[in-house]
């Protein structure tokens, strides 16, 4: 299939094919990179070919493994939920985010969505002489380049914030948070992955944080609704952020795009780095966003931000509970920043439990 997509789009060109390793999300749905390498001068030289499965063969790909690992219980919660047509959303997001000229958008020369249980398939712009963000061991290069991405997403933010009735139109934007039933949100999946983690915390205070996280959910997604909601990557993870020898950056995989608040960005790319830098320094990177974008209550930005990180806490356990070990997570480090935080975000429970 990849064959004839990269014949549609550049036809008569010869060329051959090396796969490129893929991530979690490619374990799995059972979705796959390759490298196209043509054998001519003509431009471009190169292109990635992304497969993005069908939602069946997805859910069936990810019912198995979480059956093997004793999570059945999470398979049956996952299968209520609607087809969440990710290739068509990412065809959508890049062709319009291409138009929009948004500088850090890799480009799109190719998208052909999968009819039924057929795969959509993209041809991309070959980044693969970038490295990924979470890869720079350099400190003073990672901080100059995550400040970089910080004032260009909060620009994007900013840029996409007025801008609600075109967006919530478009069929590529997820409309997760606007819905208490959206397996993002659903009370469900939080309550499966806090009992799935539940003997991996030790602290009862966080155990009570997150308990009570799950209990006032309805209030939570009335929080969310109730604030300056933009366009969000939502999946905003370091490993997304490719960056070139120049220090420049573009961002991967918009499939989950949609509309939200914009502390999901933020919390999605500064938690993996807590330990590399500490939360006096992570602190001061959110500072930075809040700068960059004056409008905003720093103080009402930063007591959401940290609630987010606690509720990220949820989605993050995937691999946890994949692994059956916390040690250097995502997951943990949701954990270790709600301690840090913790009388913050009880406040805001608090204030949630009262509505």
């Amino acid at each position: 299939m990849i064959e004839t997509a990269v014949l549609q789009a550049f036809p008569a060109r010869k060329f051959h094919q090396e796969k490129i390793a893929g991530g979690i999300n490619n374990a799995i749905t059972g979705g796959g990179l390759s490298r196209i390498i043509f054998e001519d001068d003509s431009i471009p030289r190169t292109v990635v070919a992304k497969v993005v499965p069908s939602f069946s063969t997805e859910q069936r790909v990810l019912a198995e493994i979480l059956s093997n690992v004793g999570h059945a219980g999470l398979v049956n919660i996952l299968r209520r939920y609607p087809d969440n047509r990710l290739g068509e959303r990412e065809i959508g997001g890049y062709n319009f985010l291409n138009q929009a000229k948004v500088d850090f958008m890799p480009h799109l020369y190719f998208g052909q969505i999968g009819q039924g249980d057929e795969a959509s398939e993209l041809l991309i712009e070959d980044l693969s002489n970038c490295q990924t963000l979470d890869r720079l061991d350099n400190k003073d290069l990672l901080t100059q380049v995550l400040e970089q991405v910080i004032e260009k997403l909060a620009a994007f933010h900013q840029q996409f914030s007025p801008k609600s009735t075109q967006l919530l139109q478009e069929p590529w934007v997820g409309k997760w948070w606007l819905s208490p039933t959206s397996d993002f949100l659903s009370t469900e999946v939080a309550d499966y992955s806090l009992s799935a983690c539940a003997e991996f915390i030790e602290d009862p205070e966080i155990m009570a944080i997150l308990s009570s996280l799950v209990r006032v959910r309805p209030a939570l997604w009335e929080l969310y609704n109730s604030q300056s909601n933009t366009l969000i990557h939502w999946d905003m993870n370091p490993g997304n952020i490719m960056v070139s020898p120049k220090a420049d950056f573009k961002v991967i995989d918009w499939q989950l795009a949609g509309w939200g608040v914009p502390q999901w960005d933020l919390a999605q790319l500064m938690t993996p780095f807590l330990g590399m830098f500490s939360v006096s320094e992570i602190n001061e990177f959110i500072n930075l966003y809040c700068q960059s974008r004056p409008s905003l209550d720093t103080n009402n930005f930063t007591s959401l931000y940290h609630l987010v990180v606690a509720d990220h806490s949820f989605r993050s356990s995937i691999t946890v509970i994949l692994n059956g070990d916390p040690e250097g997570s995502e997951w943990k480090k949701c954990l270790d920043w709600v301690k840090v935080h913790k009388l913050s975000i009880g406040a805001s429970l608090d204030q949630l439990g009262s509505t």
